[in-house]
């Protein structure tokens, strides 16, 4: 019952937001109209147009945003990777001296045959 509720008044919040809009572009497209020699069609066609162009223009600012997030996370991952490599790769190196006889180097270190 409660989520039918919910569903019920989002849908008329919606309604009455889309109504608004639409009477906000007639009234601007109608402004529009008085200023300029075009039509309330062609006013609210202008007005619908250079809304868009808003969203748009916010939309992929925020994509942006998150792309540039992303990759500073990224950048960050990458490095603790090859701090945690380097780190396994030291305990690797002083196991192995732990197990070989004092004084023989590791192959491929300097001064191995």
């Amino acid at each position: 019952m409660g989520y039918l509720l919910v569903v019920t008044v989002m849908v008329i919040l919606v309604v009455l937001v889309i109504f608004a809009v639409s009477a906000a572009m007639l009234l601007v497209g109608r402004l529009l109209g008085v200023l300029f020699p075009i039509t309330t069609f062609e006013g609210a066609l202008i007005t619908t147009l250079v809304a868009l162009g808003a969203i748009l223009a916010f939309v992929l600012g925020y994509v942006g945003r998150i792309g540039e997030d992303m990759s500073h996370a990224l950048a960050y991952l990458q490095e603790e990777d090859r701090k945690m490599r380097k780190t396994r790769k030291t305990r690797k190196t002083r196991k192995m001296r732990s197990i070989l006889p004092c004084g023989w180097p590791l192959i491929g270190e300097r001064g191995s045959p």
